[in-house]
């Protein structure tokens, strides 16, 4: 739970190595992810590796057997890629 006085913070008012992820996510969120994570070490992968599985789910039910270079530009793969992907189902 913040503060009311941390509720009316601006992004200026932090160390400058944070105030990019601030300005993208405001500065409330900023607050809760540094209560809750603190002192850690966090990872965070590529949006690519977060959203694959939508993405090859959703590709796999629009394939209709002919459509590889379609579906290719339509996602920015290769038609290996999309194969290899519609073969895993």
């Amino acid at each position: 739970m913040l503060l009311d006085w941390e509720k009316e913070m601006t992004p200026e008012m932090f160390d400058p190595q944070f105030q990019e992820i601030i300005e993208k996510i405001g500065v409330e969120n900023f607050l809760h992810i540094v209560e809750f994570f603190g002192g850690g070490a966090v990872y965070i992968p590529k949006k690519e590796r977060i959203t694959a599985v939508a993405r090859n789910e959703r590709i796999r039910s629009e394939f209709n057997g002919y459509n590889h270079k379609e579906l290719a530009r339509k996602y920015r793969l290769s038609t290996r890629s999309i194969r290899d992907i519609v073969k895993e189902a």
